[in-house]
């Protein structure tokens, strides 16, 4: 499983939002949000099992790797979009448990449970030596704190670290010095960092986000000029995307967790995060495509974005289901482009499928459960 490249939404802003005043919902980063789910489902898919082609796997890695930027990007946008006009941190604290927190630990249940009473040597082989033989209940709220008991779920205490210190960031988001010249510079030296995710603890996964959660705040409050831009935004960063894109499918930028530029001949490296300065060019282009088109409506990008954060929750559970029956059916199966395409079509419309019954049973009560 691929734990680096997944991610979750600060999605209660977004719920936050949607009672604002008409004028502070953005459909376009609605819409935004239906895209980054989307990218966050395939690339937990795309290791469920064997490729075909190699050629075709290291295209949808290309593609997919760190789409959890996409969520981090559209989190800080909205944060500076909503919050930077009236903030009030206890308000703000208390929506975040109840729609981010609450839901986790309802969502963390069957997994936790699985690690307790069916899978107690993969917990142990996370946890520290001083909890091995400590009581259940400290594992618990380790892997609570942690995130370390299901793939996904490492976001959540990461962007907790985010919503604690957001204070902070209102008010470096009001100086006028901070976007100007503190801004790039943190920008530019998160370029150079490589480590999140489940194999990693909370700071590190802080450390490597926090510029991308910036970038968004920024580009919320440029959004004026750089929606003015248009295509004369679009087609550079598309062409030098497309660029990238390249230069990893012909191995001179390597892909996942080695990346960087190298010449195996003369044994060079240089460790700079291209993917990750990929996926901030991406969140550029996709913010002004999508607002060219605000305008039409896209029911189907509407309810994947309504239901994000639930698909976030249960898609994991779903893929992991699915590969179960699979091998205990003895059926060895491979991807190639299309069937890949399925799969993730497939898993999707499961999650959505399930989140409609919880929603239906719950009523709005199931954004404190599944938050959506």
């Amino acid at each position: 499983m691929q734990h680096r490249g997944n991610f979750v939404l600060d999605h209660s802003a977004s719920q936050t939002m949607q009672t604002k005043p008409k004028s502070s919902f953005l459909q376009y980063i609605h819409y935004f949000r239906a895209i980054a789910i989307v990218g966050i489902v395939a690339v937990h898919c795309k290791s469920s099992f064997g490729w075909k082609n190699h050629h075709e796997e290291q295209f949808w890695s290309s593609i997919l790797v760190y789409s959890t930027i996409l969520f981090v990007f559209i989190a800080g946008f909205l944060f500076q979009h909503i919050q930077g006009r009236r903030f009030d941190y206890g308000d703000y604290l208390r929506k975040k448990a109840s729609y981010v927190i609450l839901p986790y630990l309802f969502a963390s249940i069957p997994a936790i449970l699985e690690k307790l009473f069916l899978s107690r040597a993969d917990m142990m082989s996370f946890l520290p030596d001083y909890l091995k033989v400590s009581p259940d209940i400290l594992k618990v709220v380790y892997m609570l704190l942690t995130g370390k008991h299901f793939g996904p779920f490492w976001f959540i205490p990461m962007i907790t670290l985010v919503y604690l210190i957001s204070p902070l960031l209102i008010y470096l988001d009001k100086q006028w010095w901070f976007y100007k010249i503190i801004f790039p510079i943190i920008f530019l030296a998160g370029l150079f960092t490589f480590n999140f995710g489940f194999e990693f603890t909370t700071i590190e996964s802080f450390v490597f986000f926090i510029p991308i959660y910036i970038f968004g705040m920024w580009a919320s409050r440029q959004k004026e000029y750089l929606t003015t831009l248009r295509w004369k935004l679009i087609a550079p960063l598309g062409i030098l995307l497309a660029l990238m894109v390249t230069l990893e499918l012909t191995g001179v930028i390597a892909l996942d967790t080695s990346y960087g530029a190298y010449r195996p001949e003369e044994t060079y490296y240089l460790p700079f995060n291209f993917g990750k300065l990929k996926m901030s060019i991406l969140c550029l282009v996709l913010l002004n495509s999508l607002y060219l088109v605000r305008q039409k409506d896209f029911p189907l990008l509407g309810f994947l974005a309504d239901y994000s954060f639930g698909i976030y929750f249960v898609h994991l559970y779903i893929i992991r289901i699915i590969e179960m029956l699979v091998h205990k059916a003895g059926i060895n199966f491979e991807f190639n482009s299309l069937y890949f395409i399925l799969h993730v079509l497939l898993i999707t419309l499961l999650c959505s499928i399930l989140l409609i019954a919880v929603k239906k049973i719950l009523g709005s009560r199931s954004r404190y459960v599944i938050g959506s």
